[in-house]
C-alpha cells in the first residue's frame, strides 16, 4: 500500500504547516505530512515554509518573535509520534 502524506498538513483545511493542519491530515485517514523546518536567531527549529515572516528572515527571528501559530519541530514531533513526517 503507498504512503500516504499530507502537503505541509492538510492546507486547505487549516494554515499550512501548523499542529492544526498536521492533525487534520491525520483524521482524514493521510499516514503523516510533509513539512518546512527554519532555523530561528536563538538556534530552535521552526516549521515555516517560507525563509521569511512578514518580510523579515526566520533566521533573523527568536522563537519568542514568531507568532504561536508556528511550531516548533519538537512540538510536532511530540504531538504526532505516530506520523510519517
Amino acid at each position: 500500500m503507498p504512503l500516504r502524506l499530507g502537503h505541509r498538513g492538510a492546507p486547505l483545511k487549516a494554515k499550512e504547516n501548523t499542529l492544526e493542519a498536521f492533525a487534520l491530515a491525520l483524521e482524514a485517514g493521510l499516514d503523516g505530512f510533509e513539512l518546512d523546518v527554519q532555523f530561528t536567531e536563538d538556534g530552535v527549529l521552526v516549521v515555516h515554509h517560507d525563509f521569511t515572516l512578514e518580510g523579515v528572515p526566520v533566521r533573523a527571528l527568536k522563537r519568542e518573535d514568531l507568532p504561536p501559530y508556528v511550531p516548533t519541530l519538537e512540538e510536532v514531533l511530540k504531538a504526532f509520534p505516530e506520523a510519517w513526517i
